[in-house]
């Protein structure tokens, strides 16, 4: 049975779904997991990796016997590792200008309203196709 609050917001049209962390387990540790997982792989693709390690970024059975046989150690060094690679100003003006950029084009471009599937939820959710032209201008704006 549901209350009348709920029902209300489902007529209003909104996406909402009564549940907390508990109901989705994976996409909240993939939330926590994601930024670090990010951080430690842009070190083992990084000319300090090289250099401090040479070799082993290009053999990762090999790196993976060598954390097995010490496990808290390789842990440990892999938190370690992870942590001491920091967004720099410039990666961090980049993102921003991306996700602007984006925004803006989505904002402004001219495409025909689609609908996507109906939510379990009942919400359909409505949005502009403009995929091709965003890919056009987000390349041109970028290579500028």
């Amino acid at each position: 049975v549901e209350s009348k609050n709920t029902k209300e917001k489902y007529d209003e049209g909104t996406n909402y779904v009564e549940a907390g962390i508990e109901a989705n387990a994976f996409f909240f540790g993939l939330i926590i997991v994601a930024p670090f997982l990010s951080l430690l792989l842009g070190y083992l693709t990084s000319p300090e990796m090289a250099a401090d390690h040479p070799g082993v970024a290009t053999a990762p059975f090999e790196m993976a016997k060598a954390c097995a046989s010490d496990l808290p150690g390789c842990g440990k060094a892999l938190l370690t590792t992870g942590l001491s690679v920091t967004p720099t100003a410039d990666g961090i003006q980049f993102i921003l200008a991306f996700v602007l950029v984006a925004l803006i084009l989505d904002q402004i471009l001219p495409g025909k309203i689609e609908t996507g599937p109906e939510t379990h939820t009942g919400h359909v959710p409505k949005y502009v196709d403009n995929a091709i032209l965003h890919c056009i201008f987000s390349t041109a704006i970028f290579w500028a």
